[in-house]
């Protein structure tokens, strides 16, 4: 079975955390040079950076640890941390939740806003303008929703690409 790792996840965290350290650092040498700041000053900055860089690495991994996708033989497993979602409005506690199933169960899949018109569970990323949640909507009647924007855009398209070889159904986009 192959596995995919939320490495998306952990990207976007350092991204958004080393950006900044590299701001706050230039800005720190800049002001050293123009005799406007002191060497504590500078030390002072490198912590702040490197706190801000351990606070990123941390939002990653929270989220690399608690996420994956396996799939092969048939199957597809899907692990993730989510809240329910009732009309709407996220309900209740994070819940680790992980759902087993087959090729053959699988009705449809796609983009959940633009097939469903709604989302189907509350991700950690939900309340972000960036939320690109996938679903897959089985023969018995259960919806799985993910977060896609956790994972690698290759590694996603040859997910989707192994679900459509072996079930004929194509991913829905609208």
């Amino acid at each position: 079975m192959k596995t995919l790792r939320a490495k998306g996840a952990v990207i976007f965290s350092l991204t958004l955390s080393i950006v900044p350290d590299i701001i706050i650092i230039l800005l720190a040498i800049n002001n050293f040079l123009e005799n406007k700041m002191g060497m504590d000053g500078i030390i002072f900055s490198i912590v702040f950076a490197i706190l801000f860089l351990l606070f990123g690495i941390y939002g990653g991994m929270r989220i690399y640890r608690t996420h994956w996708i396996q799939y092969g033989d048939g199957k597809v497993l899907i692990r993730r941390v989510s809240k329910e979602l009732v009309n709407g409005r996220k309900v209740g506690k994070w819940e680790n939740r992980e759902d087993t199933f087959s090729l053959d169960d699988i009705e449809a899949y796609g983009l959940s806003w633009q097939a469903l018109g709604h989302y189907v569970e509350h991700h950690r990323s939900s309340d972000a303008s960036l939320t690109t949640e996938c679903f897959f909507r089985l023969k018995n009647g259960k919806t799985i929703g993910y977060e896609v924007s956790y994972y690698i855009g290759k590694e996603t398209d040859e997910f989707w690409r192994y679900i459509q070889d072996h079930t004929g159904l194509v991913f829905q986009k609208k």
